[in-house]
């Protein structure tokens, strides 16, 4: 399945990864090292957030030598990456990688978490980008998934049941179906007992986004 090769010309306005959550906490699984000693670079040099968010590094559990980076959420509050962010790309001798995200919640105080990513539309719109989400939600204490396609209404999304609790490590990635569309992502969710597909990304132009700042 072949993808187009132009360059975004808008990648993710509104956030590459973004999250909502009620008194909710994510953390995220080592997408960068936080000790000073290790790297050039600061949370904030990768992470932005609204006003309220809070963006820092804790250890999962008391006894780990490693931090993990860790986002602090409340409703309508959210997290940006403003880096350069690869969908597909290719190690070795034309075996395809895909983009994935390992995480956790700290608690499971919330109602919604939406996991939100645009980039360039494949069809000629008037906005010229795409708007997939993977939405997470909290029913007394059940967590179901959906994928909100690109022009999908919120309404139409299929939930579907996890086994995810706190501190859960949550895997999400992106891979690519010959049944699928070309300009579609299957999206994968593995909650450490299930490992499901649980929608597409939609009208996906490129294989690759530039932030934009």
């Amino acid at each position: 399945m072949k993808k187009s090769n132009k360059k975004l010309i808008t990648l993710m306005l509104a956030g590459a990864v973004s999250c909502t959550a009620i008194l909710g906490a994510a953390l995220i699984k080592n997408p960068v090292k936080t000790s000073a000693a290790e790297t050039k670079y600061s949370l904030t040099d990768i992470f932005s957030s609204n006003a309220g968010s809070a963006i820092g590094a804790e250890k999962q559990n008391s006894d780990d030598s490693a931090q993990t980076t860790a986002f602090t959420l409340a409703d309508g509050e959210y997290v940006r990456f403003k880096n350069d962010l690869a969908f597909k790309w290719f190690k070795g001798k034309g075996q395809a990688q895909y983009l994935s995200l390992d995480f956790s919640f700290k608690t499971l105080d919330f109602n919604t978490v939406t996991i939100k990513v645009e980039n360039e539309s494949s069809l000629a719109t008037e906005a010229g980008k795409t708007a997939n989400s993977v939405v997470f939600k909290n029913t007394d204490g059940v967590i179901s998934v959906a994928v909100v396609s690109d022009g999908m209404e919120a309404s139409a999304a299929e939930y579907k049941t996890t086994s995810i609790a706190a501190n859960t490590a949550i895997q999400l990635r992106l891979a690519e179906d010959e049944n699928e569309a070309y300009d579609a992502f299957s999206v994968y969710l593995n909650d450490g007992t299930n490992d499901q597909d649980i929608g597409t990304f939609a009208h996906m132009g490129a294989n690759f986004g530039d932030y934009k700042y």
